[in-house]
């Protein structure tokens, strides 16, 4: 069940009409968020990507108190699906599994794996070192949220509401792909407009 969303939006990625719209949403952009949404049966998921920027204030690794309870606060928001978007209540959804989670990306994140050797510890503590004073210049922290409910109509899945923007202060916008029975497609939620139309 957890990866037909990701074989489903890949199906949407794959279309020319799609694939400028994917790459774009792909890049890392200070205000803009993207999420996945795909229903199957009376499955929905929904996959939600957000830098750390827009929602902390920060992309750095957390190291002094008040950054590391920011984000925990995010990271307990996160778990309620209600503070990132609202599905009609027609549909009769219910949240049957939440993952949250802070990701830290670097750029170099796959040096130290090529250079590893038990007979030079010192020399790769010292490398750790490096590698973890180097990660902290170029990371880039995203928050990740994946969503699975259950829906007793998910017929009436006819759109999305974002009050992620009601939530997070800093976020502008999120970039949307979905695949539904009545379709696949890509909309773009902002913080003047946050309702989605999924037809």
């Amino acid at each position: 069940m957890k990866n037909f969303m990701f074989s489903l939006l890949a199906s949407v990625a794959a279309l020319p009409a799609f694939a400028e719209e994917t790459r774009e949403m792909q890049a890392h952009i200070h205000g803009v968020s993207t999420l996945e949404f795909a229903v199957e049966g009376q499955t929905a998921e929904a996959m939600l990507k957000a830098p750390g920027m827009d929602l902390v204030g920060f992309e750095y690794r957390a190291e002094s108190e008040e950054d590391k309870a920011a984000v925990a606060s995010a990271l307990t928001q996160l778990q309620d699906p209600a503070t990132v978007l609202l599905l009609p209540t027609e549909a009769g959804c219910e949240l049957s599994e939440v993952d949250a989670h802070l990701s830290e990306d670097a750029d170099h994140h796959d040096d130290h794996d090529d250079h590893h050797d038990e007979d030079h510890a010192e020399h790769e503590h010292e490398h750790e070192h490096e590698h973890a004073d180097h990660e902290d210049e170029d990371a880039h922290n995203e928050f990740l949220a994946h969503y699975h409910f259950t829906c007793a109509n998910p017929e009436a899945l006819t759109q999305l509401t974002f009050s992620f923007f009601d939530t997070f202060a800093q976020a502008k916008e999120v970039d949307v792909t979905y695949v539904t029975d009545a379709g696949v497609g890509a909309a773009e939620a902002t913080r003047d407009e946050p309702v989605i139309s999924l037809k």
